[in-house]
């Protein structure tokens, strides 16, 4: 049963990884409301990582619809953060 969810949080782990490439400069829409806040707080901890390597990345989209983003931004990080304690039991 531990080889499942190592299997199953290596699996999430790499296609996080790979849809991390969207960063919120991409944005080709003139505000980033609730789902980019979404997006933007599922890979917060890889664009993190990636701010240490990189000053070309942002982490917060510039031009967001305020408190919708924000709202958006929070419940992703919350789904990130409960999903990596769901696979992993403490």
């Amino acid at each position: 049963m531990k080889k499942n969810k190592n299997a199953i949080g290596l699996f999430l782990l790499i296609c996080i990884i790979s849809l991390s490439a969207y960063s919120a400069e991409d944005c080709k829409f003139t505000e980033a409301g609730f789902f980019s806040g979404i997006w933007d707080g599922l890979v917060i901890v890889f664009t993190l990582i990636g701010k240490l390597f990189s000053f070309d990345i942002e982490v917060f989209a510039k031009q967001n619809s305020g408190s919708e983003y924000w709202a958006g931004c929070f419940f992703g990080v919350i789904v990130f953060c409960g999903s990596i304690f769901l696979i992993y039991d403490a």
